[in-house]
């Protein structure tokens, strides 16, 4: 898809807007998806645009990143995933040849956070250098000599990914539900994929994403609220990036014109008929205690 069908100039004028007020990037795809155009499917389009126009989150939004990476990495360190218990079971069953779906199951019953995919599993068989027994790659319920075969005649090929998929599931065995069950035993095999035939996977995987986003109704913005709890007919002290920001969203959701979204007294007109008996909003200089 050519840049000039998804970055109109209004999209450009929305994100040179929105991304110095701080808004998250999957609520500016959301925004810029109703608008005309080529839709976007990943948030980083967004951040990566936004790096060539270029514009700049605020101070604030980079401490607030900051802060989240932190705790995520505490929490990650907190809650880690390998324990020794299940580096003891994945040891074992990784060498006896047990399926990765079974150790999967074997490990999510031990105490510790969730795997969710199989890859995780190889990933780690790799790092500790355990190997699977001889001739574990040979055959499987998903994998036969039949298989191997059609793979080693088609993957090189222009066919995509999903009629490679097709093909070989009409042959018996398990059914092969991913491209990745497809490419790792590619890798076995030492086949490698045409140039032509990786083209048109990566088209059709797009066409998929883009089938999901138009499948997808739009939700109706709201203009967000500052605060949970509000003390009667008393303003909310508010910095300029807040205030800008509150215009801007509101700007979208219909309650203020194009040409009030800095003007802290049609902002206040416009929060009152979003949420009857908003109190509105003060301007100060900084934050509080700063």
């Amino acid at each position: 898809m050519a840049e000039s069908s998804t970055w109109t100039l209004e999209r450009i004028q929305h994100l040179a807007l929105a991304w110095p007020a701080g808004i998250p990037a999957p609520e500016i795809m959301d925004a810029l998806n109703r608008m005309p155009g080529g839709a976007f499917t990943r948030p980083d389009q967004i951040a990566e645009k936004a790096r060539r126009i270029p514009v700049a989150r605020p101070e604030w939004f980079k401490r607030q990143q900051r802060q989240d990476n932190c705790r995520k990495a505490a929490k990650r360190e907190s809650k880690p995933i390998w324990t020794p218990e299940r580096v003891a079971a994945l040891t074992a069953d990784w060498s006896a040849g047990v399926r990765n779906s079974d150790i999967l199951l074997k490990l999510n019953e031990l105490p510790g956070e969730k795997f969710t995919e199989g890859k995780q599993i190889s990933v780690k068989a790799d790092q500790l250098k355990i190997r699977r027994p001889e001739g574990y790659s040979q055959e499987s319920a998903l994998w036969s000599s039949a298989r191997d075969e059609v793979l080693k005649a088609r993957y090189p090929s222009s066919l995509t990914s999903d009629e490679i998929i097709a093909e070989l599931n009409a042959l018996p065995g398990s059914t092969i539900a991913s491209r990745h069950q497809l490419a790792d035993r590619a890798k076995i095999l030492k086949v490698k994929r045409s140039e032509e035939g990786r083209r048109l996977s990566l088209a059709e995987s797009r066409r998929k994403q883009l089938a999901k986003v138009e499948e997808k109704p739009p939700e109706p913005l709201k203009p967000p609220r500052i605060l949970a709890k509000l003390p009667p007919k008393s303003p909310i002290k508010v910095p300029l990036h807040i205030v800008y920001n509150q215009g801007f969203q509101l700007w979208q959701a219909g309650y203020l014109p194009v040409d009030k979204r800095d003007d802290i007294e049609a902002i206040n007109k416009a929060m009152r008929r979003a949420e009857p008996g908003h109190p509105g909003f003060q301007l100060v200089t900084r934050w509080f205690g700063a």
